[in-house]
């Protein structure tokens, strides 16, 4: 099947309000979804016109500077002191917490909504994570999700976990598909612990015990040579 991807923009234009202005430090980095990306050089002007550095995020995936996806966890290394996103909705921004320190302020230019997000915000994605990974050890019963997405697919990785599993007495069982539902999880009640090859971030969108592979790459695949996902 032949896809075609459509890439819509919003026509509105957006202007940051001078009260979240004023919130922010003297050096940030400024990322919005792909429907607000053609606009990102005109907020970063608009943001540095009041004396502030501000440097555009780019992530492995994105197409755009200032375009921030969903699978996008950035580790910056730099010296900004803040992150501003433009969109609506949590999912995106969320990314940015994770291996970084500095707040994420979150603006969205449908309903004027500014909030600053902490590591306090990522305690309970995290928290949930740590149960999962001591739910795995105990499992009995693995299921390995594998997506056959191009720059998703990891089929080496989870062919290298099922036969580590096996060594040790686990059973393992991989699961492919294009799109991975996870609501489609509930229908095989022997699997004791998921474990997700596929974007990390799906793990956010279900109640089950899942984990990602790159969560075992200290561990069990500890010196594998195959990239992990």
């Amino acid at each position: 099947m032949k896809l075609f991807h459509v890439v819509t923009h919003y026509e509105g234009e957006i202007k940051i309000p001078q009260q979240v202005i004023d919130t922010l430090p003297s050096y940030l980095m400024l990322m919005g979804t792909t429907q607000f990306a053609q606009q990102m050089p005109a907020i970063k002007k608009q943001i540095e016109d009041t004396g502030r550095k501000v440097e555009l995020f780019r992530g492995v995936h994105d197409v755009n500077a200032g375009q921030i996806l969903g699978c996008d966890i950035f580790q910056s290394g730099k010296k900004n002191q803040a992150y501003l996103y433009v969109g609506d909705g949590l999912f995106h921004p969320t990314a940015l917490l994770y291996d970084n320190e500095q707040p994420v302020h979150y603006y969205n230019p449908f309903n004027g909504e500014h909030i600053v997000l902490t590591q306090k915000d990522l305690k309970k994605v995290l928290d949930r994570r740590k149960a999962s990974i001591a739910r795995f050890y105990a499992a009995d019963n693995v299921g390995v999700l594998v997506t056959t997405k191009p720059g998703q697919n990891n089929m080496l990785g989870a062919l290298e976990l099922k036969k580590r599993l096996e060594a040790e007495g686990k059973a393992a069982f991989i699961f492919v598909d294009e799109t991975l539902n996870m609501g489609q999880l509930e229908n095989f009640p022997f699997i004791d612990c998921w474990v997700n090859t596929a974007c990390p971030r799906i793990v956010e969108d279900t109640q089950h015990a899942i984990i990602n592979l790159w969560d075992l790459r200290d561990t069990v695949m500890k010196g594998f040579g195959v990239k992990v996902v």
